[in-house]
């Protein structure tokens, strides 16, 4: 189809937000800002191309800035990793691997 004035099938609505059938679904009934679906017949559902499309441009924001990059040479610091205790948990009762 070309232009914006035409209707989507749910096949190709996955294939133009790259999301599965149950996420299309997922958002359509949970979001409450997701385009309405029309039912033209039994079995056959759709959604007009240019909701979808204004959607998709009022969801569509500039990517978040991280933390800035230490400058050359300045000295790093590395965080310890963080662990969830189960293998203290483990030891404490005894629980040591089998040979």
């Amino acid at each position: 189809m070309t232009g914006d004035d035409g209707f989507l099938r749910l096949r190709d609505l996955v294939t133009l937000l790259a999301i599965s059938p149950s996420g299309v679904y997922r958002l359509t009934t949970r979001d409450g800002t997701f385009p309405s679906r029309y039912q033209l017949g039994p079995g056959v559902v759709v959604w007009k191309r240019a909701e979808i499309i204004e959607w998709m441009a009022s969801r569509t924001a500039p990517a978040k800035r991280g933390r800035a990059l230490p400058e050359v040479g300045a000295p790093t610091v590395q965080q310890p990793a963080q662990r969830d205790g189960r293998h203290r948990k483990r030891r404490q009762r005894g629980d040591a691997p089998g040979p």
